[in-house]
Formats: structure tokens, sequence, C-alpha cells
């Protein structure tokens, strides 16, 4: 019995079974569904599927231990109580040497707490505690350098910074692509590993509204599909000269986003479908909030929720060089991101999903011009709106 303890750090924790509705996480929930079976769970009384406590709470340890550590495992100080402690560092757990910016626990509730931890139940949130009891004190990894998070948002930083510094210059984004590679690739790298970012869409409808100072007659398709180069502006996901089809899940979304100048009467909405599958980045899944509980690949996806933050920011006309961040990482997707078929062959994507700024509805950016959007998207409808009235629809 010795030996076990000694093996197994979760020797003696109840077999009691537990109901994957319990765990707001997501990550948590979708592991009792994947390895669970059906039956009575011991804390709410529900017939459904569940796991033993023990599987879960070592399920659980896992997760915790991607991203912290035992001090002494991470090279943590001890201070001896003769010395002052240095400037940015403070004395935690009775005598560790913790830099400030480091968070440090001592108690288990706490850490699950401040991690984003979230179950239903008290009683099954004390016992998840009382089962990591073991750990003593825990330290976020790494603690004398950056931990991986921390890496992220500096990448994130560095992009921004090198962008808007290139942009101001008159550089241009194959450029500012040659200077970011490095953090480029890794990003494109976790988006392969991931998978499920790249995603394949059958049958995708896209509203897209165009305004005109006069009534057209006729009406082509190419008045409503993406503008002619000379016709294109800087906008969050392409800059002026790159002919691009913007459009949205939402007809009254795409009429909210359109780009209207002074003296546009007649505002055309053209309903898209397409003709064929497409390869998109979908960023439209991303949570809000993220917690090392929700998602396997919480490091990829705190990077993505930067750029779906920007991309949704609202940009004063006079700031245009302000979308220089943005611009320069879909300029990447679109020219280094592949979709791998299962016989080896590949192709690029053909655009991104992300949210509206607007009304948190699905937008598209597609990377089909002017001249070949046809190819890809037929035209089933329009209508043409003149003073808030439809005057004219077709079919």
């Amino acid at each position: 019995m010795m030996i076990e303890m000694e093996q197994d750090s979760f020797y003696g924790v109840s077999d009691r079974l537990v109901s994957a509705h319990l765990f707001e996480n997501k990550l948590v929930r979708d592991f009792v569904l994947k390895n669970g079976f059906d039956g009575v769970c011991s804390y709410c009384g529900d017939m459904t599927k569940v796991l033993p406590l023990k599987s879960i709470v070592e399920e659980i340890d896992r997760i915790i231990l991607r991203y912290f550590g035992e001090p002494d495992n991470e090279g943590v100080g001890w201070d001896s109580g003769f010395e002052n402690d240095a400037t940015g560092f403070h004395s935690e757990g009775g005598g560790y040497i913790v830099p400030n910016n480091k968070p440090y626990y001592d108690d288990m509730h706490e850490l699950l707490f401040c991690t984003g931890f979230e179950v239903k139940d008290d009683d099954l949130e004390s016992d998840i505690a009382s089962a990591l009891s073991y750990h003593f004190s825990l330290i976020e990894q790494d603690p004398y350098g950056l931990n991986a998070a921390e890496e992220r948002q500096l990448d994130w930083r560095y992009i921004v910074s090198t962008a808007m510094k290139m942009a101001q210059v008159g550089q241009s984004l194959e450029e500012m692509t040659k200077a970011e590679a490095a953090r480029l690739d890794y990003l494109k790298s976790d988006i392969y590993v991931a998978q499920y970012p790249l995603q394949v869409k059958m049958d995708l409808t896209l509203f897209r509204t165009v305004n005109y100072k006069a009534e057209l007659n006729p009406v082509l398709y190419g008045n409503l599909t993406s503008p002619p180069v000379k016709y294109t502006q800087n906008l969050r996901m392409s800059a002026k000269g790159d002919s691009v089809f913007y459009g949205a899940a939402n007809k009254d979304t795409a009429k909210s986003e359109a780009l209207s100048e002074a003296g546009d009467q007649y505002t055309y909405v053209g309903k898209f479908h397409t003709k064929h599958p497409l390869c998109l980045l979908d960023l439209t899944g991303i949570p809000e909030r993220l917690t090392i509980y929700d998602q396997e690949q919480f490091l990829l996806l705190l990077f993505l929720r930067y750029f779906c933050n920007a991309v949704s920011e609202y940009v004063p006309e006079h700031d245009a060089i302000m979308y220089a961040p943005t611009q320069l990482i879909t300029y990447y997707f679109r020219n280094h991101l592949r979709h791998y078929e299962e016989d080896g062959s590949y192709s690029p994507i053909d655009g991104i999903l992300y949210t509206s700024s607007k009304d948190n509805t699905m937008n598209a950016v597609l990377f089909y011009d002017n001249d070949n959007s046809s190819e890809h998207l037929d035209l089933l409808e329009w209508e043409c709106i003149h003073q808030g009235v439809v005057i004219k629809k077709r079919p």
C-alpha cells in the first residue's frame, strides 16, 4: 500500500461518479463526455455521462502542470531571513522569493478560482481541491523569465509595434511579413497542430452592401462584388490596392458595415452563395474569456484573441495606419497558410471568418478580387434601397 501511495498521487481519492454537465469549462467537460459512460452522478443524481472523480482530478492536474510547477522544481530561491528582498521580488510560503509578476499559490481553492475553474456544485469543487492538495505550493513556470503566455503577448505587441512603424515609412506588407517571419511561422505551426481553426465550409451565404451616388442601370455582378482595385481603401484586413470580398452572414450587418461617402444615395445589397467548399480560418468560436481549462490550445487562442479584438476595434478614418497590424497578419495567413488534403496536395486558404464589431454575428473576408470572384461566388439576388425604401429587386 505504501508503494502504491508513493507511485499514485491520487491514491485513496474517491471514485464517486461525476456528471459532465457540472463543469463549466469546455476542456474538462469534453474530457468527461469523450471518456465517460452512462451512469448516475453522485453529486446531482442525474442519469447522464459520468466519469470517476479520480480520473477527472488526474486530468485537471495534468492541465495545471502545463502552466504551473512546484517552486523547488522551478528554481525559486529561498529567503534565509537575513537578506532584504530584492526589488521586484517578494517572499511567499514562509520563504520562497517570488517575482512580483508571477502568481504563487499555496491554497488549491485559490488556484482553481484564479485560473478560471468553474463547477456547478460546491461539494464537487471542494472534493477536487482536496484531492489536489498534495501540491503544497505552485508557481507559474519559468519564474525568472517569460512564461509562454507572456511570450505570446509580447509576440502580439512586437508585431503591432513593428507593423505600425514600418507602415509609417511606407514599407509594404511583404516587407513587414519578412521582418516578423519567425513569430508568424511559430503561429502558423500552432494552427496546424490545433487543426480545428482551419475549417472547410459548404454552402456559405453572404450579404455584401455597396453604396453609389447614382442609380445603376444595368446592375452588373462586378458592381456588387469585391471592388475594382482603383476603388479599394485601407481596411481592417486589406490594404489599399488589394481587392477582396467582405461579406456578412446577416443582411442588416452588411448594411451597417458598408463604406459610404458624401452624396451616396443608392444602397445595393447583394446576396451571394459559394460555388464550392471553401477552406477558411475560422476565428468566430474563440471565447472572449480564456482560461487554461477551456481549450487545449490556450496559448494559440490567446494570440488569436488579440487579433480578433483588433479586427473588431473602431478605427477613425484619419488613423488608417492603425490597420497595419491586422493587415499584416491577414496578409501572412493569405500567403502562407495552406489546406492540406489526405493525398498530400494543398492549396491556399480562401479567407477568414471573424465576428462583426457591430453585432457579434459572423463576417467573412474572402481572398477573391473583382475579376475572379465570379468563379467562386454566385449572385443569387440583389435589392436597391433609396431613402430607406426598396425600389428595385432581382429576381
